[in-house]
This record gives structure tokens, C-alpha cells and sequence, in this order.
């Protein structure tokens, strides 16, 4: 937890200037002060009025300070809450902000009663209340007034005042000395005060409160003002504060401008309404808007310049949808920044091709002396140029446009394009001329040839047609990109949506409007206050609205009284802007430092404030980065090295002061063991410096066996296991951070942790609306505003929050239904029973908690939905403690505790700017949809313990005691590779143009970046990406520094040597080793500072110390978490509660989500998903073992199978299309045709392709004839009855004809001779379960009752679930009587290859054991016995009389050469090939054993 109570660089605030309007009596040297500044706690002596800016370096208390000025606006300037907006990055971080503007007010309020009980002592009242510190009511107003001169007698105070002034220099001197002993003394009297103060409040065990400088300071305050602003009212304010503090809003800048849209619609024209999507999900209308400009205006280019048009189109110049994507999404992170009109390029098609027929024609006589080499020598050539050795390239350039026509410049190859660039040289007579230097006039002569000059001129030409095609193509680009930005809201709001970013555009367009300005007005004048955290991070349109309402550059012209009623308002007003350039990180999504800077340079520099006192890391640590960024001392100037951006540099830190007035030591024993410095634990491994490199060189001299994932996580593994200590407790996982800039990276280090056996944490992949608790909370919701709704309300009773019993919920239903009415007091008195009480709390209890909800209705309607839920959660008329409480008693209580604040979190961001059935109906579709942005992932709890993986993006904010980075070996992205136009950010102060450049300073409003759709200027090829370049490089050095800035105790950097020098000038480090090679070597000023580990001497020390526990059976070494418990208080057992659990339907894909990883890929939500999926069956190919009750003997057979070629490749079961479409399309013709009518089936097909979207191929030829008329009818061309195509129609009806004519293996009867009486399609069943019942009970009874077919046995892991399974779903495809015997079949169309040896019975076997199908045939099997119990009356005990086997039917493999018409392979062949089952393929069948049945029947139960 971060330290305050260091006050060493705290001064008083009655010596900062106009520190407050109750400060009248300061005064003193304003030069002095200002030097002092970089002292000054900011949160306790900053103004509470005007403009200020805060640059919070890393771990120097940024989040504590601003919490700590609003309370002291709350409290000191008594400043309502609803005046206040306080906004951070993320709505995590708005969550943490809210809570801790909660707890502080709720500590210092606990404070404020335990010093009003101080003061009711009368023997307290010198020490809290002396006399030289107090500030009377009127001291101010007669400091103010008593020597201000009135407007008559001005002129003659004027003369007075230069007569006295030789007079007053007299006394000047003593006057000042006398303020000076006065403030003296008021200063160790203050002191005096406080640690008095302090010293008792450790009698009241609340020192640690007391020491809170915040706390301090207002005790102080409100101690020295007690006639103005007594301790009584202090205390009632800060009570009323607590209990409305949800009206001061703390969220995001998009919040708060949907808030502002909804409050101010009229001005805005804000449609109320709108639902709010994530930019996510706009990518299809996007894309749909790209594709209808793409094809206007390749219509426009193939009818206005066809030959243009062939000829892109030849040249793959024509683009499609993907090649804008990026750019449009570029264009949208910075909606606001203007895109640079093009100079258009005029380029004539026919004069080219003219010019090229002259080329072909050309006979380059005049250069054929120059192919003689020792010619060339004598004219002076420099014969290692290309121009010299290749000038036959004329002939290769005839023959190409020749063949290529117009199009043959994109066939050159490189040498002959560096041949045209070398001649265009050599002409030049530049560097890189194709002569020597002393033969110009041979040169003269080459240049003046007709055939260089041809040469010349092609070059030039193909040149000035590549420029032409990048021109147009980046005015397409430019085009789309408008188009989008234009096209996209409307569509949106026709749709009712909108995003974020276009709501702050709806905003600003009204605060840059006519009425702008008193828009702006109106928001200042009810919100005068406002605090900006991560301010660096904000982008173009949050800095527009910022700068509109709180920093207004336009001046309208005022009276007198408006410019007092101005000035009186301005007084009232507060801005705090909170930042730190040097951790400005999300420029890919829009985020631009730039604007920072921009609105720093509107601020005065006295009300630039800076916090370098760094209270996270310790002194080692501190000093080593302040050397690694240049700044070794406070006076060392800004540098090279210290530069991360453009006026952004890092600043000397300092370390936070221990209470015995140290420095911070460090924790880790390694360092506080003087011993243990020289050993080679520490020395070769831990290191002895708190920041060190972990090296490892290139692998140039013999290949590594390890990478620097490896090394990493053997590292890590070595220090769990040294014994090493953080403070005086065995180091942890959760002690360690690991941070990279790709996710792959992490992943690759976690994937090496896992083998090591050490345990990792990383971000959860479960979305917050998943969860039981988001249930519960739109139940509850719908409760509120549907009260007389019984069956919402008895849902909300029966959830976790309220956790009552059906049973009990009944009682109260009757009693509050039966309408007997509340007696009188006295009738109650007599004779009543226990029972008659009990029905009367009863009924009271139910008619209390609809009272209770409509209340929650009430405070939601006025207060909004946090205060609602806040009233609802805090008490419970049904339960004798709270929600809270209650949940808490939960075995998974930790888990929906945090849930549920995420949930309130959530809602109040939204809630805000939603009425309230807006709201719950986002809140209900985001149930649905269940969103996995960042914001919406479910929080980890704070007991989980493991290596914590992230990206150095998600780890802003956090911190760790140890902590390793990877990825600062690596080059930023260099911009424009790979494209000849795009989007190009920049300045318009960096504009070549000085008309942009004035533009930029004539604008009014915002930090005016722009897009350049080329990469260069007029003059410079690269100029704008040279631009973004350095950008991004700055920003990946600004990432280090966020990395490196998360460790408190020790902090290593992984790095690897590259193996040559690409991209070196944009690797960070290599920047700031200023290294001239390509290795990774400490410079000489950080020798000694930090430490640098190799890599072969970690490896080294791991092999020779853990690898010897590694047994030959086990690879993976173990070691032994040294984590301790933590013990809590059993409250579930101190208060017991019965819960009840929601019911749920389950399935067999339900229970399949809870099969082990090796069968959990094969889980998928739709029942008829499973049956069409492709099954990867390339582990079972490798091992083709015959199963024990397998007939296939040997692969012998199978190789001759297959050699028989049984089907070809190409045959329609492997050739049909794949998917869920493919798998229902193909269900639905086995459950509607009848086997015996095969002119039937042709109709079926024809209902189903158009129901599944099929292709069109698979229908018969009416349907095709059909459907080609209407297609002729709307585009009015010919119909072609020889383009009708039946072939696929009949193969798949020979393909049915197959499957049906195949006996089955269980009954040896195919499914053409079973008669409609005998069988029933789609058997659909509900099982009811018992409460009891657990999925994961299942693998048990598998080993019980199978205990030889472990190829059959199922591993169902256990599943936080929330509720109980109570009724267990599906549908049986078919269901079959044959001889007295009740058979199941289904029919599955999973893809397993394409040959029938892959559907043989051992492969079938394989796939059937990797898709968990055994479960699902044992499911069926005890459906069909419940069944058969209800319908056959001697069934029971009669069981394996009546039930038969279950026969899956892979409907792609299926294959009897019985039911072949005609066989391409004799029937010899057949039976000599020794294939199961007479032959027949794609048929798997399990005879289930009735003992079996019978288990798992009871496991499933019946409902209690």
C-alpha cells in the first residue's frame, strides 16, 4: 500500500499564495515561494479555485492526491457534490476512484467524531484551539477592506502614496521581519498542534488515519476556523456528503459526455434513446460503406476510362475492402483531425501507349558500341555499375511491353528497375553515376545517345504512371475514409445506435456551434468543478470538449456587470488537470500526449505542479532508472537519454522517506544480508543491483537451448525455490510480475511456467455479464420497476442476494393472497398461536418487500441506480443482515461480492445517461450478448495467487515487488512499410504548407493534428512517415518507462542480442545504451549500477540445483508453493442460511462443456453444432491400435482397405458441403423423406437447400430451373437451361439411397425396410433431475460399471456453477422396433477425412471417445429406458428383453457393399481385405449394459 505519511516535503499552506479565499492574512516574497514549489504536497496546499495542473511522475501518489483535493473540496470549501465531476482512462479506474473517495470520507468522518470528543474536553481546548491560529468570521473582509480607498479619493491616494514612499522604506524592513517571526510562530505552533494530535490518536488507535497528511490538514482547518465553520456542522456535512455522494460523478470522459448530451438534449439535439455500441461493432457497417464506395467508383473508372481500368485490374491496383479497413479505423481514433486535400496528377493513357510503340520500334543503334567492355573502359565507365554491365537491357524492355503491353512495368525485375535508376543517376551525374569522375565528357557523349534518351524517357514515364495510380488510389482512400466518418452516424442513429466517440463528436459540434459559448456556460455554471486524471492519455475530441468548457480561448464583449458577475462565477470554478506525458501509451487507439502539452501551455506557470517523491519503489530502484534515463542528480539538465517525446522528458525522482528519515530500503533479503552479496546465488543469478538485464547473446556461435521464454520462467523458477524472502516472508508468485508488449510473448512464458510447475495468473476470459450475479441484478432491477409482478419478484427472492427456499416464498405468497386484512393490536392479543404469528410475519415479510422495492423505484427514479442498489444492498426486510452479508456467508461469496461491485460499477457509468428501462434493457441485451471488452472482464479475486502475465498497457496502474520485462529489444514499427499511401498523422505546425501552419494558429479550439494521405511532402520522399516513425518510437520508450516504473523491489529486463543490425536505430534500448553494435552492453556510466545476469549462468545454475528432483518419468519440476493459507472466520457457520438455487436445463453439449481439455474443444452451444463439426483425427491416425472388441486384427488391413479405393476423393459424402447448415440440412432429410418413396425425396432436398442456404447445385433441376427464371425476370438477361447442372442433386440422392440400403450393425437391418409404424423421428425428451444430482458424479459410475472399456470413460470436471441442473434435455434422432427390441440411432456428419478407411470402426471408436459421444449414447439410452418403464407394462425387470443397442450412423462414411447396385471392387476383394463387418464403414454400435443404465438412471434421479 502506498506511504503518506513521509510530510518532510510538506509545507504550510499559510504561505502559498492565494491558497484559498480563508487564507486572507498571507502574504510574503511570491519569488521565494515559487522556487519552493517542487516541495509542496499539491493535494494539501493547492488552491481550491482556478486553474491547476498536477505532472505526477510514476508511483509519486497521483490517484491519493486527487481523491485527497476532493475531499477537501467536499469538505473545506463545502462544495456540493453534485458540482463536482471527477473523470480518469478507464471505468476500473473510475470504479477504484469512487471507492476511494468513499472510504476516505468514511475514515475521516470517523475521525472528525473522535475529535469533537477531544474538544468537549475542556482540559483539550489550548492544544486543539490556540489563539494565535484562529481565524475569525470578519478577519477577512477588514484585511480586505480596511485599507481600500474610495473612487473620489483615488487620485489623492495615488499622491499620498509617492510622498510616502521614501517614508515607508523606512519601516519596510521591520514590517517584513515582524510577518516573518509571526508566521515563524504560527508554524511551530501548528506543529506543536499536530503532534499532539498524532500522539493521541495512537491512544485511539487511529494514527493511521491521523497521519494522513489530508486528514491532517483538514483537522487543522477546521480547528482554526471553528467561529466560522464549527466541528458540530463539520460533522453533519460530512455525514449528508456520505449519504449523497453518488450524485458526484467519477467515470470516463465518454461517459461524461453521454451524461452531458442527456441533460442538455435541447442544446445538443441529442436523440434520447440511443443505445450505446462499442466501436467493436461497427466493423460491418463500416466495411458495408467501403464496399458500396469501392464499387461506385470502379463503376465510375470502367465507364469513364476503361483502359485505365483494364489496366489496374491487371496490375492488382484495384482494391478491395480489407486494403481501406485499417485506414478507415485509423480515421475514426482521430474523427476530428482534417485529412490533406491532393493535387491531382494529369497522365495521359494514349501518349504512354504511343510511346511505348516507338520504344518496340527504336532500334538502338546508336549504343551498340557501348556493349564492347573495352569501349565503355575507354569512354570512362565504372564497369561494376549496372549501368555498365546491363545496357542490354533494352532488348528484355522491348520484349516486355511486347507482351505485356501497358501493364509491363509491374514485370521488372530489380536489377533492370535499378538499371533505369542508375542511368536516370548517371544523366544526373550524381552519386551514384555510372561513369568515373574524371571522364565527364564521355559521360556527355553516353547521355547524349537517342537511345539513353529513350531509355530516359521510359523510366520517366513509368514513373510519372506510378505516382498517377498511388495518387488515385490515395484520393480513393482519402474518399472512403470521409465517407465513412460522414455515413456512419446517420446509419447508426437510423439503427438507434451510436458509440462513444461519435456521442463527444454530437457534443463538441454543439459546444464549436453558434450557441457553443453559452452552452459552455450552462455546463461550468452547474458542474464549476472538474478534475481530469490520465489527462495525457485523452484524445482529439476529449480534449476539444475540455478545452470548450473549462479552458475557452473566445472572448465575447462584456459590461461592467457581466464582467463582475464573470469574475464572481470564475471564483467558484476549479480545473485540475492530472497527468504524466511520460506514460502517454495508447496512441494506437487514439489517445495523442500532444494534446497534453497543448493544454499545459494554456496554463500559468505558478499553477504548475509536479510530484517527483516516488512512494512505490525503493531507493535502489530510483536511483538505478534515474540513471538509466540520464538523470542520475535533481540538477543534471534535460538530455538525450531523458527525452521520451516532444517536449517530454523524465524527471529526477527522488525515494520516499522512512519514518526513522531513511531512504526506502529494500524488502528482498538478498539485500539486507550482507553475507549472502558475494555468493553465486546472487551474484550470477538474483544479482545485486535492484534493476539488472538478464542477457542472453545470439546463438551465432552454436545454437541456445533455451530462448528467452525459457530463460525467463527458469529463472523465476530459481527464485521461488532459492528461499529467498520479501519482507520476512517466503517471496510468492503473486510477488512477480511478468510484462510484454504481445500477448504472444506471455504466452510463450506461460506455456514455460506451466512445465516448471509454477503458477500463473492471467486476465479472465469471463465476461461480467455471465455471471450469476449479472442475473441476479437484472431480476432485481426488473423488480423494482414491475413491483406488482409476483413472479419477478419471487425470482429475486429466490436468487443469491436474497437466498430464500420455494417453500418459503410459498408461505408467504398464501398469507399475502388470502386477503385476510392486519387486525387490530387488541384482537392480535388474544389467542394467538405460534402458527398465526408466523402467518402474520409472514405476510407482513412479503408486503414489506414489495414496499421495499418500490422504494429502490423511487431513489432509481431521482437519485439514480447506484443509490438505489446501495438502499436495497445495505438492507434486506426479509433477512436480519444485510445483502452484503448475506452474500458473504456464501461458499463462493468472495467471488459474487466482487461480481456485484463490478455489476454497480457498471450500471452507474450507464446508468447516468439511461432512463430506467433503457437501462435495464441495455443491461439485459449485454446478458445476452455477453461482451469480453476489457472493461466488461470479470475482476480476479484478490486470494488468487499466481505469476501475473500482462501486456505493460493493462499493467498501467499496478505494481509488484518484482518484476521482468520483455520485448524493449525490439524495433518500433517503422510507418509507411509496405504502402504507397495511407493515413499520416501530424502537427499542423509540422505542415510544409505555411497556409495549414496559419490555419492552425487562427483555429480557436484544440491541438490541431491532421492526415496526409501520402507518405511525402513536395520536397521530402518520407516526410509525414518520418513524422509518425519518431512518434512511435517515442511512445515504445514512453512504454519502458511505464514497465519499468511497475517494480518496487526488483526489476530485471529480459533481453535478447539480435542477430544483426535491422531496425536498430528504433530499438529503445539500444537508444539509450547509445551501443554501436548489435549487443546489448552496458554503457560505462551504468556499469556498476545496473546489473547484467547471462543467460548461459542462470541456466547453468537451474540445470545443476532443480533438474536433479526431475525423474525420467516426470519433465516437469515441482515446486512447492510456499503460499500460507489465510485462515478467515467461518461466518457460513456462524450464520446459516438456506439457499436456494436457480433451476437450469442442461444437455448433453451442456455436460460436454465440462468434459477434460482433451474433449472440451469438441463443446459447442447448439445441439445439431456437434454432429457437423470436423474431427481432427491426426493423433488417432498415428496410433491405430485395434480396440479389445474391435474385429480389425492388424493395419495390414487397413492398408489394403485403402488401397481398394472403395470411394474416390471426390465422391459427394466428401465432397458435401461442411458446418452446422451442412449438419441440420442433412438431419432434416433423414427425419422428413420416407425410405420407400424415393420420388418424395427430390422435394424435400428442394425445401431444405432453400431453408439452409445450400448451394443452389445440390437441388433438382426444377428447383434450379426456378429459381434461374427469377433470377433472369430481375436482371432481364436470357435464361440458359444448359447451365442447369444435376449431377450433385443425383449423387446425393444415390448418397441417401446408400445409407438407407446399409443394414445396421445392431439389428442387421437397413432403414428402408423399417415401416412407419416401427420407427419415430426426432424422440424429444425432458428428464427431470434430482437436486442432488452433479455432472461430475458421471465419470465415476463410468469406471464403476465399465471398468475394462476405458476407452469409453468420460472425465467431467467439477463447474463454479451457481445453480442446479434440474431437467436434462435432448432429441434422439431415431428410434427403431425390431423383433420386440427398442433401438437408438444417430446420425452424425462430422468430416473425420476422405477415404473410407477413415470411418472404419477403429477410427469411429477414436472419434467417438475425442467428442465424449459414449456420454451422449448412455444419455439417450437412459431416456429411452425411462421411456420404456412408462409405455411397456412388464418392462421393469424385464429390461434387456426390450431394450437393444444404440447404432451411430456417420452419415459421410457410410459404405455396404451389400447395398452396392453395382460394386467397383469384387466381393472377393472384399472379404479377403478382412474389413469389420462384412465391409460396411461409418456404422459404430454399443450394446449398453442394463447395469449401467440402471446407475446412471439413479445418479440422475427425479425431481424431490
Amino acid at each position: 500500500m502506498t506511504d503518506f505519511t513521509d510530510t518532510t516535503d510538506i509545507i504550510e499552506p499559510t504561505v502559498q499564495p492565494n491558497l484559498s479565499d480563508d487564507h486572507p492574512d498571507v502574504s510574503g516574497d511570491l519569488g521565494a515561494i515559487v522556487e519552493e514549489k517542487e516541495e509542496i504536497a499539491p493535494a494539501v496546499a493547492v488552491a481550491l479555485t482556478g486553474r491547476h495542473l498536477i505532472e505526477a511522475s510514476a508511483g509519486t501518489g497521483k490517484t491519493w492526491t486527487l481523491t485527497g483535493i476532493v475531499l477537501r473540496l467536499l469538505i473545506e470549501a463545502r462544495r456540493a457534490p453534485e458540482q463536482i465531476i471527477a473523470t480518469t482512462f478507464t471505468r476500473a479506474a473510475a470504479a477504484e476512484m469512487r471507492q476511494r473517495i468513499h472510504d476516505r470520507l468514511v475514515e475521516f468522518y470517523q475521525l472528525l467524531q473522535w475529535v469533537n470528543n477531544l474538544s468537549a474536553d475542556t482540559k483539550n481546548k489550548d492544544n486543539l484551539y490556540p489563539n494565535i491560529l484562529q481565524v475569525l468570521p470578519d478577519r477577512g473582509d477588514n484585511k480586505n477592506n480596511k485599507d481600500k480607498p474610495t473612487s473620489n479619493d483615488s487620485s489623492i491616494e495615488s499622491n499620498a502614496k509617492t510622498e510616502a514612499d521614501e517614508f515607508n522604506q523606512d519601516i519596510d524592513h521591520d514590517h517584513k521581519h515582524a510577518q516573518q517571526v509571526a508566521r515563524e510562530k504560527r508554524a511551530q505552533v501548528k506543529k506543536a498542534r499536530e503532534d499532539w494530535l498524532k500522539e493521541q490518536a495512537k491512544h485511539a488507535r487511529l494514527n493511521a488515519i491521523m497521519d494522513d497528511p489530508i486528514n491532517l490538514h483538514l483537522v487543522g482547518y477546521l480547528l482554526d476556523h471553528v467561529y466560522s465553520y464549527p466541528m458540530a456542522e463539520a460533522i453533519r456535512r460530512t455525514a449528508l456528503v456520505l449519504t449523497t455522494l453518488d450524485k458526484l460523478f467519477v467515470g470516463t470522459l465518454d461517459s461524461l459526455a453521454q451524461k452531458w448530451l442527456t441533460e442538455y438534449s435541447s442544446e445538443t439535439g441529442h436523440q434520447q434513446g440511443m443505445a450505446i455500441i462499442e466501436d467493436s461493432s461497427i466493423e460491418q457497417v463500416t466495411d458495408s460503406i467501403i464496399h458500396d464506395e469501392l464499387r461506385q467508383f470502379q463503376s465510375r473508372l470502367y465507364h469513364e476510362q476503361p483502359k485505365l481500368y483494364a489496366l489496374m485490374d491487371q496490375q492488382g491496383k484495384l482494391t478491395a475492402v480489407g486494403d481501406h479497413k485499417k485506414f478507415v479505423s485509423r480515421s475514426l481514433n482521430f474523427i476530428s483531425a482534417p485529412i490533406d486535400e491532393m493535387r491531382a496528377i494529369e497522365f495521359d493513357i494514349q501518349n504512354y501507349e504511343e510511346f511505348l510503340n516507338q520504344f518496340c520500334n527504336f532500334d538502338f543503334n546508336d549504343i551498340q558500341t557501348y556493349l564492347d567492355k573495352d569501349f565503355r573502359k575507354k569512354e570512362g565507365f565504372d564497369n561494376r555499375k549496372s549501368v555498365a554491365k546491363n545496357l542490354g537491357f533494352y532488348q528484355d524492355f522491348k520484349d516486355l511491353i511486347q507482351n505485356k503491353q501497358l501493364s509491363f512495368s509491374q514485370s521488372l525485375s530489380k536489377p533492370q528497375l535499378n538499371f533505369l535508376k542508375q542511368l536516370k543517376a548517371t544523366y544526373d551525374d550524381s552519386e551514384e553515376s555510372g561513369f568515373l569522375a574524371d571522364k565527364e565528357q564521355g559521360r556527355v557523349r553516353f547521355i547524349s545517345t537517342k537511345s539513353v534518351q529513350m531509355m530516359l524517357k521510359l523510366y520517366k514515364y513509368i514513373q510519372q504512371f506510378n505516382s498517377y495510380i498511388i495518387t488515385i488510389l490515395a484520393n480513393l482512400n482519402r474518399h472512403i475514409v470521409l465517407a465513412v466518418r460522414n455515413r456512419l452516424p446517420v446509419i447508426l442513429e437510423e439503427r438507434g445506435e451510436t458509440t462513444f466517440s461519435l456521442q463527444m463528436v454530437r457534443l463538441n459540434q454543439a459546444l464549436t456551434g453558434r450557441q457553443g459559448d453559452k452552452l459552455a456556460r450552462y455546463i461550468r455554471h452547474h458542474y464549476p468543478i472538474a478534475l481530469i486524471d490520465e489527462s495525457q492519455d485523452i484524445n482529439g475530441e476529449q480534449a476539444i470538449m475540455i478545452e470548450s468548457i473549462y479552458l475557452p480561448k473566445r472572448k465575447r464583449k462584456q459590461s461592467d456587470n457581466d464582467k463582475q458577475s464573470t469574475t464572481k462565477k470564475s471564483s467558484h470554478e476549479f480545473l485540475l488537470l492530472v497527468g504524466d506525458p511520460k506514460q502517454a501509451i495508447y496512441g494506437f487507439r487514439g489517445g495523442d500526449v500532444t494534446n497534453y502539452n497543448y493544454m499545459k501551455g494554456q496554463f500559468d506557470k505558478s499553477t504548475i505542479w509536479t510530484l517527483n517523491t516516488n512512494r512505490r519503489s525503493n531507493a535502489g530502484v530510483i536511483h538505478a532508472l534515474n540513471c538509466w534515463f540520464g538523470m542520475p542528480t535533481a540538477t543534471t539538465a534535460d538530455n538525450k537519454l531523458a527525452q521520451l517525446g516532444s517536449d517530454i522528458y523524465y524527471q529526477h525522482t527522488k525515494a520516499r522517506k522512512e519514518k526513522e528519515g531513511e531512504e526506502a530500503k529494500s524488502k528482498l533479503s538478498w539485500f539486507r544480508d550482507s553475507d549472502a552479496k558475494d555468493s553465486s546465488l546472487v551474484t550470477e543469478v538474483l544479482s545485486a543491483q535492484p534493476v539488472s538485464i538478464l542477457h542472453l547473446p545470439n546463438g551465432k556461435d552454436g545454437e541456445l537451448d533455451y530462448d528467452e521464454y525459457e530463460i525467463t520462467a527458469r529463472h523465476i523458477a530459481s527464485l521461488l525455490s532459492s528461499g529467498q524472502t520479501l519482507k520476512d516472508r517466503p517471496i510468492q508468485p503473486s510477488d512477480i510480475g511478468v510484462l510484454a508488449r504481445t500477448k504472444k510473448d506471455l504466452k510463450q512464458v506461460e506455456d514455460e511456467l506451466v512445465k516448471l510447475g509454477v503458477p500463473t495468473l492471467t486476465t479472465s476470459d469471463v465476461s461480467i455479464f455471465e455471471t450469476i450475479m449479472a442475473e441476479d441484478v437484472a431480476a432485481l432491477l426488473s423488480a423494482m420497476l414491475y413491483p406488482y409482478r409476483h413472479d419477478m419478484i419471487n425470482r429475486v427472492l429466490t436468487s443469491h442476494l436474497y437466498g430464500l427456499s420455494i417453500n418459503d416464498i410459498k408461505a408467504m405468497m398464501t398469507d399475502h393472497e388470502s386477503g385476510v386484512a392486519e387486525s387490530d393490536d387488541r384482537l392480535n392479543s388474544i389467542n394467538l398461536n405460534s402458527s398465526d404469528v408466523q402467518n402474520t410475519e409472514h405476510k407482513k415479510s412479503y408486503q414489506d418487500f414489495i414496499t421495499y422495492l418500490k422504494e429502490g423505484a423511487q431513489r432509481w427514479q431521482h437519485f439514480g441506480v447506484l443509490s438505489a442498489l446501495h438502499y436495497l444492498l445495505d438492507k434486506s426486510p426479509i433477512q436480519t443482515q444485510g445483502v452484503w452479508q448475506a452474500l458473504a456467508a456464501h461458499p463462493d461469496g468472495d467471488r459474487h461480492i466482487m461480481d456485484l461491485r463490478h455489476i454497480m460499477d457498471v450500471l452507474a457509468q450507464y446508468g447516468l445517461s439511461m432512463g430506467e428501462h433503457e437501462l435495464l434493457a441495455w443491461f439485459r441485451q449485454h446478458i445476452e450478448a455477453a461482451p469480453n471488452s476489457d472493461w466488461a472482464k470479470q475482476y480476479p479475486l484478490p486470494t488468487e495467487s499466481g505469476v501475473q502475465l500482462m501486456t505493460i498497457h493493462k499493467s498501467k496502474g499496478l505494481e509488484f515487488p518484482i518484476v521482468y520485462v520483455l520485448g524493449m529489444g525490439d524495433a518500433s514499427r517503422k510507418s509507411g512499410n509496405n504502402e504507397k499511401y495511407g493515413l499520416y498523422l501530424y502537427n499542423a505546425q509540422q505542415a510544409p504548407s505555411a497556409l495549414v501552419q496559419q490555419s492552425a494558429k487562427d483555429q480557436f479550439i484544440g491541438n490541431q493534428r491532421r492526415f496526409s494521405p501520402l507518405q511525402g511532402s513536395a520536397t521530402v520522399e518520407d516526410y509525414y512517415t518520418d513524422i509518425e516513425t519518431k512518434e512511435g518510437f517515442d511512445e515504445l520508450r514512453r512504454l519502458g518507462y511505464v514497465a519499468f516504473t511497475r517494480a518496487s523491489e526488483q526489476l530485471y529486463i529480459v533481453l535478447r542480442d539480435p542477430s544483426n543490425k535491422t531496425g536498430f536505430e528504433l530499438k529503445p534500448v539500444f537508444y539509450w545504451f547509445d551501443s554501436p553494435d548489435a549487443k546489448f552492453e552496458l554503457p560505462d556510466r551504468l556499469k556498476g549500477t545496473i546489473g547484467m545476469l547471462r543467460g548461459h549462468n542462470i541456466n547453468e545454475f537451474y540445470n545443476s540445483h532443480y533438474t536433479k528432483t526431475v525423474t525420467s518419468t516426470d519433465t516437469k519440476l515441482t515446486i512447492e508453493p510456499t503460499t500460507q493459507a489465510i485462515e478467515y472466520v467461518p461466518f457460513a457457520e456462524v450464520m446459516k442460511t438456506s439457499y436456494f438455487y436457480g433451476w437450469a436445463k442442461t444437455s448433453f453439449t451442456a455436460l460436454a462443456r465440462q468434459l477434460d481439455e482433451s474433449t472440451q474443444a469438441m463443446a459447442v452451444v447448439d445441439e445439431r453444432i456437434d454432429d457437423a463439426i470436423d474431427i481432427d483425427m491426426a493423433d488417432a491416425a498415428m496410433s491405430l491400435e485395434p480396440y479389445p472388441n474391435s474385429s480389425l486384427d492388424s493395419n495390414t488391413s487397413l492398408e489394403k482397405i485403402d488401397e481398394l479405393s472403395l470411394k474416390s476423393e471426390e465422391d459427394i459424402r466428401f465432397t458435401f458441403v461442411k458446418g452446422a447448415n451442412a449438419g441440420t440440412f442433412l438431419h432434416e432429410i433423414f427425419e422428413k423423406i420416407d425410405f420407400t418413396n424415393k420420388s418424395q425425396w427430390s422435394g424435400v432436398i428442394d425445401r431444405a437447400v432453400s431453408s439452409y442456404q445450400l448451394p443452389l447445385m445440390y437441388s433438382s433441376a426444377e428447383h434450379q430451373s426456378r429459381r434461374a427464371q427469377g433470377n433472369r425476370e430481375e436482371s432481364s438477361v436470357s435464361f440458359n437451361a444448359d447451365a442447369i447442372d444435376t449431377t450433385k442433386h443425383e449423387a446425393l440422392i444415390a448418397w441417401i439411397e446408400e445409407v438407407l440400403r446399409t443394414p445396421l450393425l445392431a439389428s442387421n437391418q437397413p432403414l428402408y425396410s423399417l415401416n412407419e409404424e416401427q420407427r419415430f423421428a426426432e424422440l424429444e425428451f425432458n428428464m427431470g433431475l434430482s437436486e442432488r444430482f452433479k455432472a461430475e458424479d458421471i465419470s465415476q459410475l463410468f469406471q464403476q460399471y465399465l471398468p475394462d472399456e476405458t476407452d469409453k470413460h468420460v472425465n467431467l470436471v467439477p463447474q463454479n456453477r451457481t445453480h442446479l441442473y434440474r431437467y436434462l434435455r435432448g432429441e434422439i434422432d431415431l428410434v427403431y422396433e425390431y423383433a420386440g427390441k427398442y433401438y437408438v440411432v444417430d446420425y452424425k456428419s462430422n468430416f473425420l477425412g476422405n477415404s473410407l478407411s477413415d470411418y472404419n470402426e477403429n477410427t469411429l471408436r477414436k472419434a467417438m471417445t475425442k467428442a465424449g459421444y459414449w456420454l451422449q449414447a448412455a444419455i439417450y439410452q437412459v431416456a429411452l429406458h425411462r421411456f420404456l418403464s412408462m409405455r411397456i407394462a412388464d418392462y421393469v425387470g424385464n429390461e434387456s428383453r426390450y431394450l437393444g443397442a444404440v447404432e451411430y450412423v456417420f452419415l459421410r462414411g457410410v459404405y455396404s457393399p451389400d447395398a452396392q447396385a453395382t460394386a467397383t471392387v469384387s466381393q472377393e476383394a472384399i472379404k479377403t481385405s478382412e474389413s469389420p463387418h462384412n465391409g460396411r464403414y461409418g456404422l459404430v454400435t454399443w450394446d449398453i449394459p442394463i447395469d449401467f443404465i440402471k446407475g446412471l438412471d439413479a445418479l440422475f434421479g427425479v425431481p424431490d
